[in-house]
């Protein structure tokens, strides 16, 4: 019955070992590279020797050869060393470009304002980043949603929340029709405008009115 040559991941440094001293065709410069003793290099070939069942390298006093069956896998060990620090640089590359995705829960106002202009180049940029959009024009529970972010005005922002401003301060205005105020007197302080017609907003999650 053939031993069984599954990989074990407590291999990986052994081969790896052996791939460097047969780069090197000798222990003492393989060692060198790789920052260990040449006898531990040695004891690590030997200890891959044995597992695998065959020899790997033909020691002489003078150099270090290949084996018929060391050359066999050689090959093979090096596709896979390189695979493998390939993968591991994608890895690092990855890491340090920001990536995942983003869920805001924002007001269909802000988003046209304050987002919309600025998706495509944010996603050029940032590739990496999804960002998912919730618009709703309510004061969605933030934390209740899990969203990431979440805009809101500033005398609408709970106690806890962390916050930074997206834009300078806005100024809430009140505006009419001309044909409306060739109806009516015009506004000259606040006071009169209650006894004006108005269209008011009403918040899709509390249900109150906005002041008027």
């Amino acid at each position: 019955m053939k031993p069984d040559l599954q990989i074990d991941p407590a291999l990986l440094p052994a081969l790896a070992t052996f791939e460097c001293v047969a780069r090197h065709a000798n222990f003492t410069r393989a060692a060198a590279e790789m920052g260990f003793s040449p006898s531990a290099l040695s004891q690590s070939i030997r200890a891959l020797e044995k597992r695998l069942g065959v020899r790997l390298l033909a020691r002489t006093t003078r150099r270090v050869s290949l084996t018929e069956e060391g050359a066999c896998i050689l090959d093979g060990v090096r596709r896979g060393l390189a695979e493998l620090g390939g993968a591991l640089s994608a890895l690092a590359d990855a890491r340090g470009q920001p990536s995942g995705r983003v869920r805001i829960a924002l007001s269909r106002i802000a988003y046209a304002d304050l987002f919309s202009p600025h998706v495509v180049d944010f996603s050029e940029r940032y590739p990496g980043i999804g960002l998912e959009f919730y618009l709703d024009d309510g004061l969605t529970d933030i934390v209740a949603g899990r969203f990431d972010v979440g805009v809101r005005l500033g005398n609408s922002i709970e106690a806890d929340m962390v916050a930074v401003p997206l834009s300078r301060p806005s100024r809430m205005v009140i505006v009419g029709t001309r044909d409306y105020f060739a109806r009516n007197p015009a506004p000259r302080s606040p006071e009169d405008l209650a006894a004006h017609d108005c269209v008011r907003f009403r918040f899709t999650t509390s249900g109150r009115l906005a002041r008027w």
